[in-house]
């Protein structure tokens, strides 16, 4: 499942997981819009975060390459 998706899915709203994460409501915008890139440690944070729905390789390779 694609990180969009699930926040749909669980309501869950770009500012929730920006504190999550501590970045910036801003920086989460630009990352699930493709503009800037996720790192590793972002990645296995919201794969924690999902239980494993989304997992890391789906953020990290979203085309799947």
């Amino acid at each position: 499942m694609n990180l969009k998706k699930y926040m749909k899915s669980f309501k869950i709203r770009q500012k929730k997981l920006a504190e999550v994460l501590t970045l910036t409501q801003g920086a989460i915008s630009h990352k699930i819009l493709g503009k800037r890139q996720w790192t590793p440690k972002e990645a296995l944070a919201i794969e924690k975060y999902t239980k494993g729905l989304v997992s890391r390789m789906d953020i990290l390779y979203p085309n799947g390459k």
